[in-house]
């Protein structure tokens, strides 16, 4: 008997194929692993992509693109699966796992039918096979698109209630007014026909009832053919709230319209940096009201523990309550240790997590995979916390020392926007916070 063959058992269905022709998970897992036990190999384990179409490619199933990975690391002498079409249903994807196999001197083998890849006869074999297979599955797709069309063509609405535009439900396949949401649509296109902005009329709508869609709702609303009895493009194929020519007239006023295009000013851009790693911190609005500050290493790149969200308004008010009072320049008190402290601090966390990380991998918790992508992490976090400067706190100038003694609160507050960022560019040159608002580093 021969131990040495290392098997993977490979099981796959798609959600539709299971109801119509009962090829359940637990079938193919209980004929594969009688195979492997009657013919005395080792089972390295099961990859089962349940409810996956056999024509997504590799990357796009879960179980495959795993099994793939074990191939590679050596893993596996040979693929098992019940019937050719639960391997692949496409030339071009079977094409780049086949690629795969032959480069790690993997095979594979169909236990209920005649396929395998051991000799040259097996692979012709399977490369005709598969091409019929994808014939198939193509014929089959544009059966559907021709069913689908023709019931398109005859004003049936494929999609569903839940995808029904608001205003309609779905009867009999076909779009219908819906009574209860149908006065509130009405109210609405009055509103914006009678020349109303259209932030007006929607408002009108919403204070009455506040039950109507939201405001980027609405503004889809107003636009879709749906409303004047078009739909997928043949007109009279669903009811209508408005005549063709209104819904010409709204589109003709909409692609007049310009975009709205905010200017926002950041006061701080360039200025302020991260406590941890230094770097400078990122732009950010809230609802176009609030404009805030973070660390794009801690929050997209994650090589800084750094989360602090930093709103602008506060950080103005922390600056201006040090820095305008008459008599007392609160920047000689910043002590430039206090930076090295933090990251030494930093430091000494990264490592921390590096030695647990590794008693987690030892004790067999996670996989090689996992712990290569998060020591890596914590590497590069670990060299960023070391690396960063001490920055030394510069000396106040005599003439921004002058300066800073009046009374600049008062004509800072009869600044704009734009002549107050201008005010921070000329006095500061960069500086630091913690989530409380209070200053670290000031220069």
């Amino acid at each position: 008997m021969d131990y040495t063959i290392r098997v993977a058992c490979y099981e796959r269905v798609s959600t539709e194929e299971q109801s119509k022709h009962g090829l359940s998970i637990d079938a193919q897992i209980a004929a594969l692993g009688r195979w492997v036990t009657d013919q005395h190999h080792i089972l390295v384990g099961h990859y089962t992509d349940s409810g996956v179409s056999g024509g997504k490619p590799i990357d796009k199933r879960p179980a495959m693109w795993r099994l793939l990975q074990d191939i590679q690391a050596g893993l596996v002498d040979l693929v098992i699966f019940t019937k050719l079409d639960r391997w692949f249903r496409s030339l071009k994807n079977y094409y780049k796992a086949q690629e795969i196999l032959d480069s790690s001197h993997c095979a594979w083998q169909a236990i209920d039918e005649d396929y395998e890849t051991l000799t040259a006869s097996g692979r012709f074999k399977v490369n005709i096979m598969l091409s019929v297979a994808q014939q198939e599955r193509e014929r089959t797709s544009e059966r559907i698109k021709v069913i689908f069309d023709h019931k398109r063509a005859k004003g049936e609405f494929c999609t569903g209630q839940s995808a029904a535009p608001y205003g309609y439900i779905v009867q009999d396949k076909h779009l219908a007014i819906d009574p209860a949401t149908a006065p509130l649509v009405r109210e609405a296109f009055q509103n914006v026909l009678s020349g109303m902005a259209m932030g007006s009329a929607y408002t009108a709508v919403k204070l009455a009832h506040p039950e109507f869609v939201s405001r980027a709702t609405f503004l889809r609303m107003v636009y879709k053919p749906f409303y004047a009895g078009v739909m997928n493009g043949i007109p009279n194929t669903c009811p209508a709230y408005i005549t063709m020519e209104q819904h010409q007239s709204l589109m003709a006023l909409h692609s007049t319209r310009s975009p709205r295009r905010i200017e926002r000013i950041y006061l701080f851009s360039g200025l302020i940096h991260c406590p941890v790693c230094g770097g400078k911190l990122t732009m950010q609005s809230c609802r176009d009201t609030w404009l805030y500050y973070y660390c794009r290493r801690a929050k997209k790149d994650y090589t800084c523990n750094w989360m602090g969200h930093l709103r602008e308004d506060r950080i103005e008010r922390a600056l201006t309550a040090a820095l305008f009072q008459p008599g007392e320049i609160v920047v000689d008190s910043v002590k430039p240790s206090q930076t090295a402290e933090k990251h030494a601090q930093t430091a000494s966390e990264i490592e921390r997590k590096m030695k647990r990380l590794a008693e987690t991998y030892t004790d067999g918790l996670i996989d090689r995979d996992t712990y290569k992508a998060k020591l890596a992490t914590l590497t590069e976090q670990l060299e960023t916390a070391r690396e960063a400067p001490s920055r030394p706190v510069e000396p106040v100038s005599d003439r921004v020392r002058e300066f800073l003694q009046g009374d600049v609160q008062t004509v800072y507050d009869r600044l704009e926007k734009r002549e107050k960022r201008a005010f921070w560019l000329k006095v500061l040159h960069s500086f630091s916070l913690d989530k409380d608002y209070n200053i670290i580093e000031l220069r």
